[in-house]
């Protein structure tokens, strides 16, 4: 009998061993890839992540309320561009007359980096949760979109650009209530300062969905079509070569598009999101799909406030 305990213990060990050097080979060849394509690509304007911008564009960025309304730039298609079915004919669903809240977060913590607005409180954060969680919402994530209409109050939680504090304090609080999330990753800043590591985003694919959030964070309408199209194929690829899991869904850095943006976009996404704008209304284009934006300064009653259409 022991020898059968030895034995099983030895293959349970095996097993871990096997499980381990598989994620960290897998990660080592993503971000090989990723920093093969940085170095191909001197030329490309490298992102200064929002937590470290200038003065200057802090200073204007200050001034920006994403909860208002979509950056006057952003204008594209108007129809309603429903990812397809399998047969490849779009899935419109019936129209819904209420929205769908998408929050909108980039950092969690008290350990302040540049722009003080962009990191809400964990404290916070663990408030606005368990809100959600006490008022019978619903956390999805997009691939649940199309079915949101049979959900109690759904809602999406998002963070942008991939900062290590979402691994530290969002989600274990996020891990607490059982809820989803999407991060929309950006693949240049995976593995440096401040920003999350190869392993860290494998340990939270039981919660975490990672999405696009380009390769380098440039404003995808300044760009060529070449480079638009490199953008949002190649971090595509190479996320999902590091999760595993498909990348249907991208961010728009700084919530810059236009229509070749999209028209690209529709090419590698079933879905890309803004800034800003409020609610996402069935009917919607799903390549300029609102969302909500939470700031440091946004209490319990204003978070409240944000959730009423």
């Amino acid at each position: 009998m022991a020898a059968n305990i030895l034995k099983r213990t030895f293959l349970l060990v095996l097993s871990c061993v096997f499980v381990f050097i598989f994620n960290a080979s897998t990660a080592d060849k993503s971000i090989a890839v990723r920093n093969a394509y940085l170095s191909r690509n001197q030329d490309v304007t490298r992102w200064v992540p929002f937590q470290v911008f200038p003065a200057e564009m802090e200073k204007k960025n200050r001034k920006m309320d994403f909860s208002e309304k979509i950056p006057e730039n952003t204008g594209a298609l108007q129809e309603f561009n429903a990812p397809p079915d399998k047969d490849g004919k779009p899935v419109p669903g019936p129209e819904k007359k209420e929205g769908i809240p998408i929050l909108y977060y980039h950092s969690v913590t008290d350990n302040i980096f540049g722009i003080e607005e962009l990191s809400v409180a964990p404290a916070e954060f663990e408030k606005q949760m368990n809100y959600l969680k006490k008022n019978n919402y619903t956390v999805i994530t997009f691939n649940e979109l199309k079915n949101a209409d049979s959900m109690e109050k759904p809602i999406i939680i998002t963070f942008d650009d991939g900062y290590e504090d979402n691994f530290t304090y969002a989600y274990p609080i996020l891990k607490k209530f059982g809820f989803k999330a999407t991060i929309f990753l950006c693949v240049s800043v995976i593995d440096k300062s401040q920003f999350l590591k190869s392993g860290q985003i494998l340990q939270m694919k039981d919660l975490i969905n990672i999405q696009s959030h380009t390769m380098t964070h440039d404003y995808l309408s300044k760009l060529t079509e070449e480079k638009i199209d490199t953008e949002l194929g190649e971090s595509k690829k190479i996320l999902e070569d590091l999760t595993g899991k498909e990348v249907d869904v991208l961010a728009y850095p700084y919530g810059d598009y236009d229509s070749r943006v999209i028209k690209i976009a529709k090419k590698y996404y079933k879905y890309a999101v803004v800034s800003g704008g409020g609610f996402y209304h069935r009917g919607d284009s799903a390549y300029e799909i609102k969302r909500i934006y939470v700031p440091r300064s946004l209490d319990l009653d204003g978070f409240k406030n944000k959730l009423q259409q």
